[in-house]
Parts: C-alpha cells; structure tokens; sequence
C-alpha cells in the first residue's frame, strides 16, 4: 500500500470514503461509457421536463419518448434498435416494394423500410395505440412524407373492437388481451380490422413484405389477410414468435407456423447475429430460448418466412 493510499485512509473517514469511491466509479462510467452517459442525459431530460426528443439513427431523425424503457429510451442511447430485424430489411426490400408494418409502435422499421423502397415504394404502418400513432405519424411525415400511410386501428381476424392493455414503462408491450402481465393495466378501446378489408377498401396493392409483431396477437393477425396471401405477393413475412404470448391471446403456436407452411413459406430463424439459418417449421420450438419464469417474454424468436 502506497503511502498515499495509507495517509489518505487515515485523514478520510470510512462513512466518507465509500460514498466517494461510488461517486468516482459512477464518474468514470460516464466519461468511458456511451450507453451510461447516455442514461444520464435521459434521466436529466425526463426530470426536467423534455422526454420527448428528436435522435438520429442511421436512416434518419425519429421522435421518442425517453419515459418509454422498451423502446424510446433505447433509441435514444444506442442509436439502434431491433438490429438482427433492421438487418433483414436491408436485405430484403428493394426500391418500389411495398412494405406493410403491422404494429409500428413509433416507426423504427418503418422508416427505415421507406429509406430502402425509395421514392418509388410505398410504407403503410398500422398502429392502435393513440399516443405511439402520433409519434408513428410524427416520424414517417419527417421520413417518408407522401410516400406513407399509418391507420390507428388493430389488424385482426374479424372486424370490431378490442381493448388494448396499456404498459406504462414498455411501449411495446401493449396487448390485445389480458394475462399475468397485462391485468389491471389501463386499457384503450380501439377498432379492429382485417388487413384484406383495409387494403381492399383502399384500393392497395398487396404488400411484397409483412411485418408483424403484436406481442402474441399474431395468429389474429393472419387470420384476416388471406386475401392478400392469396396474390403472388407478400414475398416475405418477418415475425415475432412467442409461444407464451400466442397462447395467451387465444392462439395455436403450431398452428401458427402450420399457416405458413401450408401457404408455400419457408422458415428462417433471425439470428442475435443478424444472420439468417433455414428450419423446418416442426424444429422451430427446439430453438426457442429455455423459459425463465422471471422473464417469460424472453422466450421467443423472431422468424422470416419466404416463399
């Protein structure tokens, strides 16, 4: 021991010296940490007043809400968000496509999507919840202008309406039904639609991507978009799979994947990596993460389908 180190120990006090110690070692991460300095200045904001900011990503300029930990405050801090399915996107689409995002939250992909179908595709979001609409709405008019369309209602199997349970901390965690997670949330009254119905009363064209994920609510979800899968187009469907979730909004997960199949599509699995790795439908569950009952929703894949 240095006899720094010793004349320091015994000229500070301990009761001293340990909030000391934490307060140099919260120091340090800030200045050697992007992600911790960037959690600094979203607490800053959110304490005075200015959660909802503009931040740049790699396509672009987004609105978020730093009050929301799933989605804005990531953004906000990292730059990114859902890379492995960014990556597909990049790979997939081609200028003049169009793409549909079923459950757009505030936009990420789907102004990603309208940097990568240019000025001759077309981008059509759907999203229920009131306040991630606004912000869906804010992002693709600062992205993607004439070329995109977002309808506030929920894509389902049968037209009507349905309440939306409400996450406070996670916006993209809403569901449209209730469990252990979602009871006595607040919940949103807000119509449903078949996708075949909106693009036929629209008069669009079939979407040549789909991508969905509706936090288990994805079997309703193609069940109203028959129609469309009936054309020589979607090409490709990226989706969320997760079994907990499907079966807990009413939901068959192997009859989920078996609609797939039967249609023509074949599986890949979305790697952390970004990389893609063909299965069979049947093997898709031997690939699922092992269940921690702590965190359920980290039990689930994310899937591309192509025909």
């Amino acid at each position: 021991m240095s006899a720094l180190v010793q004349a320091y120990q015994s000229l500070v006090p301990a009761f001293v010296r340990g909030p000391l110690y934490h307060w140099r070692a919260w120091a340090a991460a800030l200045v050697t940490s992007p992600a911790a300095r960037g959690e600094w200045i979203a607490k800053r904001l959110v304490s005075c007043g200015r959660a909802v900011r503009t931040v740049r990503v790699p396509h672009g300029r987004l609105w978020v809400d730093l009050r929301d930990f799933g989605v804005g405050r990531r953004i906000f801090i990292h730059g990114r968000y859902e890379e492995p399915e960014a990556a597909v996107l990049r790979a997939v689409l081609q200028p003049g496509m169009t793409y549909l995002d079923v459950g757009g939250n505030l936009g990420y992909l789907a102004t990603l999507a309208a940097k990568l179908v240019g000025e001759t595709g077309r981008i059509i979001a759907i999203e229920p919840e009131p306040y991630n609409f606004a912000l869906l709405q804010k992002n693709l008019k600062l992205n993607a202008r004439e070329r995109s369309t977002a309808v506030n209602v929920a894509a389902g199997g049968a037209p009507g309406t349905a309440k939306l349970f409400k996450s406070v901390g996670n916006l993209g965690d809403h569901r449209l039904y209730t469990d252990g997670d979602s009871s006595g949330r607040a919940f949103v009254e807000v119509p449903v639609v078949r996708l075949d119905d909106l693009f036929a009363a629209n008069n669009w064209p079939a979407p040549d991507f789909i991508k969905i994920d509706v936090q288990g609510y994805e079997p309703h979800v193609v069940a109203g978009l028959d129609g469309l899968i009936r054309t020589n187009r979607p090409r490709a469907i990226l989706t969320e799979y997760w079994p907990i979730g499907i079966r807990n909004a009413g939901g068959d997960p192997a009859a989920y994947l078996e609609w797939f199949r039967a249609r023509g599509f074949e599986c890949s699995l979305i790697g952390a990596d970004c990389g893609l790795t063909p299965v069979a439908v049947e093997r898709v569950d031997d690939h699922l993460p092992p269940l921690n009952p702590a965190v359920p929703d980290a039990q689930m894949l994310n899937l591309l389908f192509r025909r």
